[in-house]
């Protein structure tokens, strides 16, 4: 028993600690699930980058809604 808890943890000494930013405690990642965490962080920068995107396009939306809104009171029709 003691073997493998010895050879376990030489094991996961290869790694990297995360914190979690919910408890702020450090999360030992093994070397075998870094590739894991690797895509885990692209996936997460990607979903980042989708939500800036969408923020932007959002923007976009709400000025040529106003844009209209102003056009079509300069022109003098009720929306109502």
């Amino acid at each position: 028993m003691n073997g493998n808890k010895q050879g376990e943890s030489q094991k996961t000494r290869e790694g990297m600690s995360v914190l979690n930013e919910e408890t702020g405690k450090k999360i030992f990642i093994p070397l075998e699930n870094q590739s894991e965490l690797t895509e885990i962080k692209i996936a997460l920068q990607n979903i980042g980058k989708a939500i800036n995107e969408l923020r932007e396009q959002e923007k976009s939306d709400l000025e040529v809604i106003q844009h209209l809104r102003r056009d079509i009171k300069d022109r003098g029709i009720s929306l109502k």
